[in-house]
């Protein structure tokens, strides 16, 4: 078990899926994405499983980080996961992580798959998509999906 897992059984801390969120979105919170991938690999390491939140946070802290290359990859992992289903909150973290690397055209084809999947999106996804595009320079209303 690594070094988190460790000190928190010794502190009487139960080790579990709820005990990684928590600590991955202090990390993501704190601008630590280093520490959040850590706490990732030792869950996984140690056999607790990840859900979707664990996810959705570790990818807010790529974004964070700008790690939008880590958090697309993370998100592809997800087809490996039949238990892991991407939700609106995944594709607005994979959008904003994105919108931080300038990378607009795959803002846009988070977006699109996020349609695909049947997902609503929310004024967070729109007001993202924005924010992508204007850093990318493409603020033109082609780019804008119909539905705003």
């Amino acid at each position: 078990m690594g070094w988190n897992g460790t000190i928190l059984q010794a502190a009487g801390v139960a080790v579990n899926t709820v005990t990684y969120n928590t600590l991955i979105s202090a990390c993501e919170r704190g601008g630590s994405w280093r520490e959040a991938e850590q706490l990732y690999r030792d869950m996984v390491h140690t056999g607790v499983a990840p859900d979707t939140i664990t996810l959705n946070a570790l990818i807010s802290a790529y974004g964070r980080g700008r790690q939008w290359l880590a958090a697309l990859e993370l998100f592809d992992s997800l087809e490996r996961h039949p238990n892991l289903t991407p939700d609106a909150i995944t594709y607005n973290s994979l959008i904003a992580a994105c919108a931080r690397g300038k990378r607009w055209q795959l803002a846009l084809q988070m977006y699109q798959r996020m349609e695909a999947r049947g997902l609503c999106a929310t004024i967070v996804t729109y007001n993202t998509l924005i924010t992508a595009c204007g850093r990318g320079g493409q603020v033109s209303k082609q780019y804008i999906p119909a539905r705003m």
